[in-house]
């Protein structure tokens, strides 16, 4: 009797165990795809325009460093180049490649800008900002390309779920804050004001669909 209940109980206790890690698989697996397909918060929306800043930030030390050396705001090789990379890693996230290209277009040409209106001002006699500038190649490059990473991360979530009149309001504000110019942020905030206006549209017209529906007349019976 007993040889044949014991290797029972050692079949019990195996597929115990198995279980357990297949559970434990499974929760893993879970887990791994809840990072992947990370929804949308409303710490996302107020991100957005945080990196925004962020980015524009760089860009008035940019322009300390191209006062500096001379080089030229406008790099058009180069802005094409960015441009074709994130639009590719964008579209590799699932973002549409049409909305990647408006947005980080935007956010060059409002970078851009605000390196025009400072080197603009320092030729007028505005005072430079004391002390060296930073590098561009092996400092600040690096910097933008980072919090470029994470703009676009931010903005492939922000993306899924839109609520665009919130994301853009909220940006605004820390643009604002940030002392940027209202061209800056008019460039800037162009992509999300868009997208905004859109939203609104197909708003409203499930709105007037709904309506539609509710005021037709019931089949006859």
């Amino acid at each position: 009797m007993l040889s044949i209940a014991k290797p029972v109980i050692f079949r019990v206790v195996e597929r115990m165990y198995f279980l357990r890690g297949a559970l434990a698989c499974a929760l893993i697996a879970t887990l791994f795809a809840g990072c992947a397909t990370r929804p949308q918060s409303p710490a996302d929306r107020s991100e957005l325009g945080l990196l925004m800043s962020e980015r524009l930030a760089l860009a008035r030390e940019v322009a300390r460093a191209k006062q500096h050396s001379g080089a030229p705001v406008h790099d058009p090789a180069r802005e094409a180049a960015i441009l074709a990379t994130l639009t590719a890693q964008a579209t590799g996230k699932g973002l549409p490649r049409d909305d990647a290209e408006l947005f980080f277009t935007a956010q060059i040409t409002a970078s851009r800008q605000v390196q025009t209106e400072l080197l603009a001002g320092w030729a007028k006699g505005v005072p430079v900002p004391p002390g060296p500038p930073f590098d561009l190649r092996t400092e600040l490059r690096p910097r933008l390309d980072d919090v470029t990473r994470r703009l676009l991360d931010v903005l492939v979530r922000v993306h899924r779920s839109g609520h665009w009149d919130d994301v853009a309001s909220k940006a605004r504000a820390v643009l604002l804050a940030d002392k940027f110019s209202d061209e800056t942020i008019r460039l800037a905030i162009a992509p999300l004001d868009t997208w905004a206006s859109k939203e609104q549209r197909n708003e409203a017209r499930q709105r007037q669909h709904q309506r539609m529906m509710r005021l037709r007349p019931s089949p006859a019976r």
